[in-house]
């Protein structure tokens, strides 16, 4: 179904853009497990060269954009870990709390905050730094 779906889409005469976004779509609500996958790639190999391109296109680019969002989840979650890491290094404990806070950081303010932990001499600083960028976030949301 998912290979009969993307053959469509690729000769359909539309701009790329919105074959892009069927296959998206398609890959979406289509998901495969490896053994659909095995049999999807088999009816692939049984299309034209010039189909086989484009599904293959489309399946290039979802692993292309797969990676990307795991890089950023895992530079994310990476940066989490060593921030509470270094805290309880630091201070010993890091108490639930604070650990929640932390976890609901965006990427550039771990990245400020680990620079930041290197300068606090106690949990109370680490506690003011957090209560300082939820006050600018919330400034910056009412703004």
């Amino acid at each position: 179904m998912k290979a009969a779906c993307l053959r469509r889409a690729i000769g359909m005469p539309l701009r790329d853009e919105a074959r892009r976004l069927i296959a998206q779509f398609v890959d979406q609500y289509l998901p495969l497990d490896p053994v659909d996958d095995a049999a999807f790639r088999a009816d692939i190999a049984t299309y034209t060269r010039p189909e086989r391109e484009g599904i293959m296109e489309f399946v290039t680019s979802w692993q292309r954009q797969g990676r990307e969002e795991g890089r950023v989840e895992g530079r994310e979650e990476a940066a989490r870990d060593i921030v509470l890491r270094l805290a309880r290094k630091r201070f010993g404990t890091v108490d639930l709390v604070t650990t929640e806070r932390i976890a609901a950081l965006d990427q550039t303010a771990l990245d400020t905050l680990v620079l930041a932990l290197l300068d606090f001499g106690s949990a109370a600083d680490l506690t003011a730094w957090l209560d300082a960028q939820s006050a600018a976030q919330t400034h910056t949301g009412a703004a």
